[in-house]
């Protein structure tokens, strides 16, 4: 199948600048897409929203073919967790932030700059859900890369957007309750990728423990 050129992918290497434009891109096109929640759900575009994801949880942590990834005490530890994150789930929702189409796999590489417009494409893993749960590279990933923006100037050019929702320290608070949250999210999302690979297949996909560990990393 041929497309139109849409450019070269922006890579992780990107200016200050340009990554700003890219999250403040993204605010908007989650923002702009709240009206068509309703129609993107009625065509089939996966339900992960907070009290979709509150039920989800003990489904996860009790699945054998994830569990036996982990040690026994990972095991324990995430099952410890579960009542927690279910309050979490409780607490973020109580924020007037609207839930939002979620891309899923949200990195530099898969947005690319064409005539001086940027497109955010490969949106394979899209749903609706917290719109927050976009931000897995600000919350979890450090760059060293010298050219790389301070997380919190990317988090605050990113929170600006959603200032017509809810003042700067709630946005904070939401932003420190949906961390957890955000790695709890890839895993659901990688435990139903998983399941619909062919066995040969489900060896080579090691996101869903990468997501969990992350996960227990956080300080809930």
């Amino acid at each position: 199948m041929l497309l139109a050129d849409f450019g070269e992918p922006i890579g992780r290497n990107s200016s200050i600048k340009l990554q700003k434009d890219i999250y403040r891109l993204l605010a908007q096109i989650q923002i702009k897409s709240i009206q068509h929640i309703d129609n993107l759900l009625s065509m089939g575009c996966l339900d992960r929203r907070l009290e979709k994801l509150s039920t989800q949880i003990d489904v996860l942590f009790n699945d054998k073919n994830v569990l036996s990834q982990f040690k026994e005490t990972e095991t324990q530890k995430l099952q410890k967790l579960a009542p927690h994150l279910k309050k979490l789930c409780s607490q973020l929702a109580e924020y007037k932030i609207p839930q939002t189409l979620v891309h899923g796999d949200l990195h530099l590489g898969n947005v690319a700059l064409h005539n001086n417009k940027y497109l955010i494409f490969d949106w394979t893993d899209s749903c609706i859900s917290h719109p927050f749960f976009d931000m897995f590279p600000l919350f979890f990933i450090q760059n060293k890369n010298p050219f790389f923006s301070p997380l919190k100037s990317l988090r605050d050019e990113y929170l600006s957007q959603w200032k017509i929702y809810e003042s700067k320290p709630r946005l904070l608070e939401a932003w420190k309750l949906a961390k957890p949250l955000c790695a709890l999210h890839h895993a659901v999302t990688y435990q139903h990728i998983t399941a619909c690979l062919e066995p040969r297949a489900k060896q080579e996909c090691n996101a869903l423990p990468y997501f969990l560990r992350q996960l227990l990393k956080c300080k809930i």
